[in-house]
């Protein structure tokens, strides 16, 4: 935690480039921005109006020429038709060599007539007494695009204009003087290359007839425009520093008395909160004591500040309630993974004692808990049961659920069911009380190591990866069901994988495949594929790593999604059963017939594990169904007793055996006559055909009575 002396320091350098500082620049360049724009705006119109004046003065000087040389008009008129007939006969030569000697010759007659100098006279008389740049007459010839001078007063060797004489001028300002309109000033402002700036204005000469002969035309340079407005910037540049200096200056003692001055008291008191805080200061009085008289939202500030201060220590008292309380779910959440993880079998190796297959699983929870599981076990000594399942969702609902999924899996593959028959119960059971609607995906199957048959089935889980030796890890696109708790009702659908000595099998969750790199790219099937196949060392425990180590170098630093987990097994050589290495099962009921269906579904499903032909399941099925018949009538009538039913699988030769045992009467069935099916029906006692069916449809039947009990034994080779 920083000291008081830090705090302090800190706000202190703030200060000096605050809120002083940036008032003081932002009222100087606010006040500098808006006398630039009232420059701007002052300047244009001050330019506007000169303008205007030069317009209307050039147009007023070549009015009253026009009007006084009115009584000329008809020797004007001569002197003009003349110059421009000799100028339309003028060569494209001569137009290039305008302003020459060689020319101007063939206008001199013109130019040495005394009626030409009399009405030059009169203008230069006339431009003498004027303001004007130049005062002529010219023509516009909108055949060649030129104005023409006829008569120029100008005796300046150098900028006089002679008859004939002409200047190349644009579209729009012959359209401007040949178009007249009364009603307008007609003039045209150029920058010429020979005159500079300058302001030509003209007023039509006519003659008797009122026909325009040609223009008086009146220049005025803008040399005295371009003076003023420099003028004009001058003075009003130096009138807005003075004024900007002095508003910047008001603005800012204002603003630092109603803004800043509170602001630091503000920043005062909360330093000086700080500091009792480091201190352990209990007081609440560090803004509520401030008086601020500055604008609203000022006092807002303070009172919010006020405010907080005491909502901060109810905060604290009730932050240290909440850490405690966090610390002790957080200590419930580890003890949720350790109970987690003592669920999921994680010794390895997992079976020490067997040499025919090897197993290894690796589970990595998103989460403190995770609802990825796997799960494997012996049914057997034969058969090896194997689990792997995705919950949906994540955390400790997940988990809870992961772990009821689980344990009837297990027990429904442990009391004998077939890989479809244990989802299609755990499926029913979840359905029963599902209120959240979780589901599972699973895929579960059974290996038999004597033969290297894997009988699976798959409820809407991923593909696993198989590999037979010789070959290289590929997809298995096995057949999928629904989830497991989505639906009541389903079906599901097993298959086999015939494994040689060699094979192995990978089982994986959607974790694997959707790891997503920091690119938001998914690692997918194909890496993991490939990183099953680029293992040299074979064992289940290295191709989990490989894939483990690949899907962590693709992810590197992007956060975990989802759980991970992979179980891989590699069936190693085929299993030899011996005689006490016999699978069997067993199973005690009531000895009455509504206990017949769950004796007959586990006769069943053991003789499905054993791949019995269906004559043989069928014939089972009708000896358990006679002689639990016979126990159930007269075993222990009136009464009701317990009947152990147990069936098992002899080696050499291959048989089925099915024993039950009732504490019932004594009564051994083999010392009972067979009826003589040769009578009819209402001559022949009555029983006996039962025990008689039993004993043609098995091949042995043997029957004890040992502490105290009824045991009959029966056995069918296959």
């Amino acid at each position: 935690m920083a000291s008081a002396d830090t705090v302090s320091g800190k706000a202190g350098r703030d200060h000096s480039l605050s809120v002083s500082t940036i008032v003081f620049r932002s009222t100087a360049f606010g006040a500098i921005l808006h006398g630039l724009i009232a420059l701007a705006v002052g300047l244009a119109m001050y330019v506007v109006a000169l303008t205007d004046q030069y317009i209307a003065l050039s147009h007023n000087l070549a009015r009253t020429a026009t009007i006084a040389l009115k009584d000329h008009s008809e020797e004007l008129e001569s002197i003009v038709n003349r110059v421009m007939a000799r100028y339309h006969t003028l060569s494209d030569e001569d137009r290039r060599n305008v302003y020459t000697e060689e020319v101007r010759r063939k206008f001199y007659d013109i130019y040495a007539e005394d009626g030409y100098q009399k009405i030059k006279d009169y203008m230069d008389d006339f431009l003498n007494n004027s303001d004007l740049f130049g005062v002529y007459i010219g023509v516009y010839d909108p055949k060649t695009k030129a104005l023409v001078y006829i008569v120029d007063p100008d005796e300046n060797e150098d900028t006089g204009m002679y008859p004939g004489d002409w200047e190349p001028v644009e579209d729009e300002e012959i359209d401007e003087f040949l178009n007249w309109g009364l009603d307008t000033y007609h003039y045209s402002i150029d920058n010429t290359e020979r005159w500079g700036w300058i302001c030509t204005s003209g007023y039509p000469l006519r003659n008797a007839e009122g026909k325009i002969i040609a223009f008086v035309l009146a220049d005025v340079t803008l040399r005295e425009l371009t003076h003023s407005i420099c003028t004009f910037i001058f003075y009003f540049s130096l009138s807005m520093m003075l004024l900007v200096g002095l508003w910047t200056v008001a603005e800012v003692l204002h603003l630092r008395r109603r803004i800043v001055d509170p602001i630091n008291r503000i920043a005062a008191a909360a330093m000086g909160y700080v500091r009792d805080k480091i201190n352990n200061v209990d007081s609440k009085d560090h803004f509520a004591g401030l008086n601020i008289r500055a604008g609203t939202e000022l006092r807002s500030l303070v009172h919010v500040m006020a405010d907080m201060e005491n909502n901060i220590s109810e905060f604290e008292d009730h932050l240290t309630t909440m850490t405690a309380e966090k610390e002790r779910i957080q200590t419930e959440l580890s003890l949720a993974t350790r109970i987690q993880a003592d669920m999921l079998p994680s010794t390895f190796p997992a079976f020490p004692d067997r040499d025919d297959f090897d197993i290894y699983a690796i589970m990595e929870p998103a989460k403190e808990v995770g609802g990825d599981f796997y799960d494997y076990f012996l049914l057997d000594s034969s058969h090896l049961g194997l689990v792997i399942a995705d919950v949906s969702g994540k955390g400790v609902p997940a988990a809870l659920f992961m772990m009821m999924a689980k344990l009837l899996l297990r027990n429904a593959l442990m009391e004998g069911m077939s890989p479809s028959a244990a989802l299609t119960e755990v499926n029913e059971a979840i359905c029963r009380n599902n209120r959240e609607e979780m589901f599972v995906t699973v895929w579960t199957g059974i290996l038999d190591l004597c033969t290297g048959v894997l009988t699976a089935a798959n409820a809407g889980h991923e593909f696993p990866i198989v590999r037979h030796p010789g070959g290289i890890f590929e997809i298995l696109k096995d057949k999928h069901d629904f989830v497991v708790g989505g639906m009541p009702g389903i079906k599901y659908r097993q298959y086999e994988i015939t494994l040689e000595p060699g094979s192995c099998v990978f089982l994986y969750t959607d974790g694997v495949a959707e790891a997503t790199g920091e690119s938001l790219e998914l690692y997918g099937l194909e890496r993991t594929v490939q990183a099953l196949n680029s293992v040299q060392e074979p064992g289940p425990r290295k191709l989990c790593e490989a894939v483990f180590s690949s899907v962590n170098g693709f992810v590197q630093d992007a956060p975990q999604f989802d759980d991970i987990t992979m179980l891989c097994v590699t069936y190693d050589k085929k299993f030899e059963l011996k005689d006490q290495d016999m699978p069997a099962r067993s199973i005690t009921v009531k000895s009455t017939m509504d206990q017949l269906e769950p004796v007959t579904a586990m006769v069943t499903d053991f003789l499905d594990a054993q791949d019995c032909s269906k004559r043989i399941k069928h014939q089972m099925c009708v000896v358990v169904d006679e002689i639990f018949s016979n126990i159930v009538n007269y075993a222990y009538v009136p009464e009701v007793g317990d009947v152990h039913v147990e069936i098992s699988c002899g080696a050499q030769p291959a048989s089925i055996d099915v024993s039950f045992a009732d504490s019932g009467k004594p009564f051994n069935p083999l010392q009972c006559t067979d009826p003589d099916v040769s009578l009819e029906a209402d001559e022949r006692e009555i029983g006996g055909l039962g025990i008689m069916m039993v004993k043609r449809l098995v091949d042995e039947m043997k029957y004890e009575y040992r502490n105290c009990q009824n045991v009959l034994t029966v056995k069918k080779f296959f």
